[in-house]
């Protein structure tokens, strides 16, 4: 089994407000992942393109075996577009051409579907996280209460695609001061 970890943060936008501490965000996973020996690729993506995310997305997701795992990670804005879709924004993202310079959680949904990876897990930094789950199927269902998180259980077979999102859809996620001494 290889452990792939893609780890994108982006502080700085050319059309976008900027960022403190996704940088930050991604070095301290980074640490938290080498340190325990578990990953055999930690790829960290700071201020990545939308085609830079892109390539390094589709590359670990097309290389994968079904018994692979892999974990993206991002921190950053997180926009909608007119019809309330969740983009991801990168570095070159446009505000009013999200649809291209954008990452949007409709493209990322149909690349984490069609890899032959079984076990993908994907934590959202940002405004509006969890809208990325609008679509998927879930564990809760018909007012149930939504079964509690135990991503070590839940991955023992080697499936599913499991999003956690530091907003909820229709929220604005806040940015802490996570910077190194602060």
């Amino acid at each position: 089994m290889r452990r792939t970890a893609i780890l994108i943060g982006v502080n700085r936008y050319d059309d976008l407000a900027p960022l403190d501490s996704p940088h930050e965000d991604v070095h301290a996973i980074e640490r938290v992942l080498k340190a325990n020996g578990h990953y055999n690729r930690v790829q960290p993506l700071l201020e990545p393109t939308r085609n830079e995310a892109m390539e390094a997305l589709e590359t670990a997701l097309s290389e994968g075996r079904p018994d692979d795992l892999l974990l993206v990670s991002f921190s950053g804005h997180g926009v909608k577009d007119k019809r309330g879709r969740l983009h991801l924004a990168l570095r070159d993202t446009r505000r009013k051409r999200l649809e291209t310079t954008a990452l949007s959680a409709e493209v990322l949904k149909r690349l984490l579907e069609d890899s032959r990876m079984r076990s993908k897990v994907l934590l959202l930094d940002c405004c509006h996280g969890g809208a990325f789950a609008d679509g998927f199927a879930t564990r809760s269902g018909g007012g149930e209460e939504a079964e509690p998180l135990d991503l070590e259980r839940q991955l023992s077979d080697g499936a599913g695609t499991y999003v956690i999102a530091a907003s909820g859809a229709l929220e604005l996620a806040r940015e802490g001061d996570n910077r190194a001494g602060a």
